[in-house]
């Protein structure tokens, strides 16, 4: 895995903070996010090219928070996996049945979800409403 990391002085315009994520080389899992002030923001590139690799191990991969321009890069959190062939971040399957939307980086229900609060049952692949069982 190689990082894809694009310096933040050659960002149009350079976000307020620095958010990169700590994955191991192998599996892609999150292990640590760190948030870089906006007074370091500037050397972002060079801290996680010279200060991490020396302090902590592993691949760092910069991510942009609410960013929804940048698909699987714009939500990153525990348990998350980096999946390099994608070039974003997805969550864990949620059930065995769902598949990803590697456009979107979202799991989705083998059939669409009838209404915000219906729930998935596995067992009989279908939706329910918790609240008229």
């Amino acid at each position: 895995m190689s990082a894809k990391i694009q310096k933040v002085s050659d960002l149009s315009s350079p976000p307020q903070l620095a958010h990169l994520a700590q994955v191991d080389a192998g599996t892609g899992l999150v292990q640590n996010i760190i948030v870089i002030p906006a007074s370091q923001g500037h050397r972002a590139h060079d801290y996680m090219a010279k200060d991490l690799k020396h302090r902590h191990k592993g691949l760092w991969i910069q991510f942009y928070p609410g960013d929804t321009s940048k698909p699987g890069l714009h939500s990153v959190g525990p348990g998350m996996t980096y999946v390099e062939r994608l070039g974003g971040f997805i969550a864990k399957q949620p059930f065995p049945s769902w598949t990803l939307n590697e456009s979107t980086f979202l799991w989705e229900a083998p059939i669409p979800r009838p209404g915000p609060v219906h729930m998935w049952n596995e067992e009989t692949q279908s939706w329910y409403d918790p609240y008229t069982v």
